[in-house]
């Protein structure tokens, strides 16, 4: 059976709480939206909140448009925007209320219509009466008169001491290049979180280490896990091969710094007319593994994913 009701959750305020008798989301409707709780029921939260408002964003672009004060915050959680990063909507500073609604097979969570470039993001999180699997599917609509170009970008931020992993595209043909990976100028290709195997690749989180890390790639399986102690996080997603993706293909993209991981999906790059809307439908699913140890070859490798289901 599912479980709905508001609740308190600090220091976000009013939210909406979402569970079956496994596990829980916490929803902010104050502002965002954010998922800022995902666990098991009764069980450690498995997603960063930054409590103390650290991460937050003010560029020319957006303090012209929305005021000196108009702060673009992360909070914490799983979140999603517009991309390319480029864009003044990958920043908007969604600090207002939320509008939400309850039908039968979940809940929607809408913002309202951004200023100037007059586009509105929503969500709808259905979440299955049993078991640890739920979905959710993200909007946005082109409330404004013109052509709009834009994808869909998710980023659900999670705890500190745990790993990714994320599959190497598989293919057969020597000929064609079947994988691309991009970094960002700061990235260092030497950084000792990152780990590349023949089948899998993984990145550590290490609150020791100060400077930040990130990387991207074509992830033709969609798939991307999260391992803190004996609890993984995996979140599925279609990728196009025939799509055009914002940058330069990188339809998953990982960010690592001292406080947090950060598990980016993007959609493609879409051609939005006015009061069309498009969709990206992530799959999310909560495990409790008896393998928590990153693996180190492909055999401990496929341990893992039969770990998983």
């Amino acid at each position: 059976m599912i479980h709905t009701k508001e609740t308190i959750y600090q220091p976000y305020g009013s939210c909406i709480s979402i569970s079956n008798d496994t596990i829980e989301l916490i929803v902010t409707v104050e502002k965002g939206p954010r998922i800022v709780y995902l666990g098991f029921v009764g069980e450690d939260n498995i997603l960063y909140n930054d409590t103390a408002l650290k991460y937050k964003f003010l560029n020319k672009e957006i303090s012209q448009i929305y005021g000196q004060t108009a702060y673009h915050y992360l909070y914490g959680g799983h979140r999603f925007y517009l991309s390319p990063s480029h864009l003044e909507q990958a920043r908007y500073p969604d600090n207002d209320a939320v509008i939400y609604s309850v039908d039968d097979d979940g809940i929607t969570f809408q913002s309202l219509t951004q200023i100037n470039s007059n586009m509105q993001l929503s969500c709808k999180i259905m979440l299955k009466e049993t078991g640890t699997d739920f979905m959710i599917v993200h909007t946005v609509a082109n409330r404004s008169s013109e052509i709009k170009h834009a994808a869909l970008c998710t980023t659900t931020m999670v705890n500190q001491k745990g790993y990714v992993i994320l599959p190497q595209n598989a293919g057969n043909d020597i000929f064609i290049a079947n994988r691309v990976y991009v970094c960002w100028p700061f990235t260092r290709l030497h950084d000792s979180r990152l780990s590349m195997n023949d089948s899998f690749m993984t990145i550590q989180q290490n609150p020791s280490i100060n400077y930040p890390f990130k990387i991207g790639y074509n992830n033709t399986q969609g798939q991307i896990s999260y391992v803190t102690g004996d609890t993984v996080l995996s979140k599925h997603y279609v990728h196009d091969p025939q799509a055009v993706y914002p940058d330069n293909g990188a339809s998953s993209q990982i960010y690592c710094c001292k406080d947090f991981l950060e598990l980016t999906v993007q959609s493609p790059m879409y051609r939005i007319s006015p009061d069309e809307t498009i969709k990206h439908v992530e799959n999310f699913s909560l495990h409790h593994t008896q393998t928590p140890k990153k693996p180190k070859n492909d055999e401990e490798y496929q341990s893992f994913l039969e770990s998983l289901a």
